[in-house]
């Protein structure tokens, strides 16, 4: 994990379904069903996509219904490097600080206790270094020698500058049973907690080098704690402390495994070897116990959503807010709640739920429920032929309000069967209106007649990806057609489509898509893209990329549903390399791990263009977005993130991009 800080934007609590993790290594945690679990996929040890090794993200009550082979190949992560961002500060001699926390003391006097030639040698360096006296003491009959620093001033001007260090860290006059490590070391560059483990481990530790692990004893169980802090952040397994008595006096053991040999321990029988074992020390199985409903508290919090807990196991926080279900939850009348489709309405009444909102129902038809509570999640459809039953709800949330047609329609109609407070959600706020001069992008509150009359709240698409909600993209304009040898069709509104397909192979668009095809699946860097989807105007170009690229497949109006489910999924686990699409994934389709769009057809709309980049725009760990346009649409819309929603004047609500109005203008 990197030193960028995350920033906490909220915060959450609820009632729900609460289930305790045990790992195989490690102490056990309880989460709420609706936290989502960073989880590590193993190599199945096959040459298949879909067996390499990944991250999945997955809730605790979607993965308790996988099967026993899934449970089997994920794991729990831990990280492999926590950089705090202070790789440029550097601590005092971080390798001695080791030593005196191992075998050192400082109550009469400074003085590190080791039997070692190496310590012995660093130790006269170090005091040479700080221009300290350095005095060696052996008792008979014993070993280890012990290592004096005068603790006197060497003059007014020049105290020890050691006693000086220990009583600024706060460790000076410390017993072995009450020593720790200072933050500022805990979160020290790399190379530094690397010193100071090596310090340590020279002193206090075993190495046993037919199991290349250390074990680890100390009389401070602060101390131990700092040192699985210390170890875990830098990326090595860490076993939590056990109990040893010694002659009646308590002491915290620990083992400590991983890539031994990057810590730079000077003593020669205690150096690491290079780990032969390919099993990573850094992920391990784990179980899932439900343990009945209460209250859980959670976060939502910036960048990449991620963070790692005192363990170090990586998780993934509370999510981004749903707006839905955050209104319902704070109102306490009854609420409407109108989604687009069915697919989305099962979605959303989910995510409401893991806030412990259980008074709420679902009326539609599409998923066969028609019951009626305080929060009803519903369609349009269903409910227009039973207004009555729907004249209490006096509050309205309408999803994807751009699809409201304010002039008429079932809509319309039941707005004005009854007085009601109305808010709409959506990311495209304009619709396509026709006037006497031409076809008009109109932003929802400038239609005329008009269901809103207000803007409450926007977000910047550019706030969105400097916050890390949005995945940052690169723009690659290889336009082949002239648009100025394309006409409108009869609306005015979107281009005609014989006039377009005669351009289309006056350039021969299909052979060029095809040659770009071929480039995108062998990238010059030679990493391989994680899915190509080609949003296409006609069925032809779609099938003829099938006939020539044999990892690709068709997605159209006409693909029977269970074929269509069976071509994503092949899509998304890496068996169907590149996907042709005709109008039917801009909306609904969800793969994070997309990051290839190809452009293989003009728009004039800007909710289509902004729809289909959206598939693209989606955060996934380590992805870079790739939109490659074939077809003008960058030229005529820009970038996503250029896009901004302005009000220059009281009520002219806009949307525009690089200066240049893109609503309430003839097209």
């Amino acid at each position: 994990m990197t030193e960028k800080k995350r920033t906490v934007l909220e915060l959450h609590r609820g009632i729900d379904k609460l289930y305790e993790i045990k790992p195989i290594k490690g102490k056990t945690f309880i989460v709420n069903g609706g936290h989502i679990l960073s989880l590590y996929k193993t190599n199945e040890g096959k040459n298949h996509p879909s067996c390499m090794s990944r991250i999945d993200e997955i809730s605790v009550e979607e993965y308790i219904t996988k099967s026993n082979n899934y449970k089997h190949l994920h794991k729990l992560r831990r990280v492999k490097f926590v950089d705090f961002g202070n790789e440029e500060i550097k601590v005092f001699e971080p390798y001695f600080l080791g030593l005196y926390l191992g075998d050192g003391t400082s109550t009469n006097g400074i003085s590190i206790t080791s039997q070692r030639k190496e310590v012995e040698e660093y130790l006269y360096s170090f005091a040479a270094k700080h221009n300290v006296k350095v005095r060696k003491a052996t008792k008979p009959d014993n070993l280890a020698s012990s290592y004096c620093f005068s603790n006197i001033r060497v003059s007014r001007m020049t105290p020890n500058p050691i006693k000086l260090v220990l009583e600024s860290l706060g460790l000076s006059g410390l017993t072995s049973a009450f020593k720790f490590i200072p933050m500022d070391y805990k979160t020290a560059s790399k190379s530094d907690r690397l010193e100071l483990l090596a310090g340590l481990l020279d002193t206090d530790s075993y190495y046993d080098k037919d199991r290349n692990m250390y074990e680890y004893c100390t009389k401070s169980e602060r101390l131990a704690d700092d040192i699985a802090f210390l170890c875990r952040s830098l990326g090595f397994y860490c076993g939590d402390k056990s109990i040893k008595i010694v002659n009646g006096e308590t002491y915290y053991r620990m083992t400590i495994t991983g890539e031994l040999d990057i810590i730079p321990t000077k003593v020669k029988i205690r150096k690491g070897k290079p780990r032969l074992q390919k099993k990573s020390v850094l992920v391990t199985g784990f179980s899932v116990h439900y343990i009945g409903n209460g209250e859980y508290y959670g976060f939502t919090i910036d960048g990449n959503h991620l963070y790692c807990d005192g363990q170090f196991f990586i998780h993934h926080n509370s999510g981004k807010s749903l707006i839905i279900a955050d209104i319902a939850a704070r109102l306490n009348e009854p609420l409407l709640v109108f989604q687009p489709n069915k697919e989305i309405l099962e979605q959303n009444f989910a995510k409401l739920q893991t806030y412990g909102i259980f008074d709420a129902g679902c009326y539609s038809a599409s998923v066969k429920r028609k019951d009626i509570n305080r929060i009803t999640f519903a369609t349009i459809g269903s409910v227009y032929n039973h207004m009555e039953d729907f004249k209490h709800f006096k509050y309205i949330l309408i999803d994807e309000c751009h699809l409201v047609n304010p002039s008429q329609g079932m809509y319309s109609d039941f707005f004005a069967a009854a007085e009601r407070r109305i808010i709409g959600l959506t990311a495209t706020p304009y619709r396509l209106c026709s006037t006497m001069n031409g076809s008009m992008l109109k932003f929802l509150t400038r239609t005329r007649p008009r269901v809103f009359s207000d803007v409450i709240y926007y977000c910047q698409v550019s706030e969105l990806l400097a916050r890390g909600f949005l995945t940052k993209l690169k723009y690659y304009d290889l336009t082949k057609i002239e648009l100025v040898n394309v006409r409108r069709n009869s609306t005015g509104a979107d281009f005609d489509d014989a006039s377009l397909s005669k351009e289309f192979e006056r350039v021969d668009l299909y052979g060029y898509l095809i040659s770009m095809v071929r480039r995108l699946l062998a990238p010059k860097s030679g990493i391989p893209r994680r899915g190509i989807l080609v949003f296409t105007r006609f069925v032809k170009e779609a099938e003829m990329l099938t006939h020539e690229i044999p990892c690709s497949a068709v997605v159209s109006g006409t693909t029977p549903k269970k074929e269509r489910e069976r071509i994503l999924a092949d899509f998304k686990s890496g068996k169907i390399k590149v996907v042709a699409n005709c109008g039917v994934l801009t909306t609904g389709f969800d793969y994070p791990e997309l990051d290839t769009i190809v452009l293989c057809r003009p728009t004039m709309s800007l909710a289509l263009y902004y729809q289909m980049v959206g598939r693209v725009i989606r955060p996934y760990p380590g992805k870079e977005g790739w939109v490659v346009d074939l077809c003008g649409n960058i030229k005529t819309f820009g970038k996503v993130e250029d896009l901004r929603i302005e009000q220059p004047e009281r009520g002219k609500w806009m949307v525009k991009t690089n200066g240049k109005q893109l609503t309430n203008v003839i097209l």
